[in-house]
């Protein structure tokens, strides 16, 4: 399973795999971890998803297995539509959430 939210069907975990003379049958592409994690619930497939995110959001009858070998970090994005540059509350949750993100990956 890929999650994308462009759809698109390759990424990172297919680049590791390539390295290592291997690859995946891609079953479903889903624009979120919360739809991957449920589809991978009810059916017998596996995802990538990082590990923090996971941490939270895992159903209890999944299992969580670290990736074989180091990975590439992940880069993380906002985005927001132009309109909410200057409001000033909208400003302090994107500090907010810049500055809890840099807690965790230093």
């Amino acid at each position: 399973m890929v999650i994308s939210r462009e759809g698109g069907r390759h990424n990172r975990v297919d680049d590791l795999l390539k390295a290592r003379k291997l690859r995946r049958k891609i079953a479903f592409t889903v624009p979120t971890l919360a739809l991957a994690l449920r589809i991978v619930d009810t059916h017998n497939l596996v995802t990538v998803a990082p590990r923090l995110l996971t941490r939270h959001a895992l159903p209890p009858s999944l299992r969580v297995y670290p990736m074989p070998g180091a990975t590439p970090p992940i880069l993380a994005v906002l985005a927001w539509h132009a309109r909410h540059d200057r409001d000033a509350a909208h400003r302090r949750l994107r500090t907010l959430i810049v500055n809890e993100l840099g807690k965790i990956t230093r």
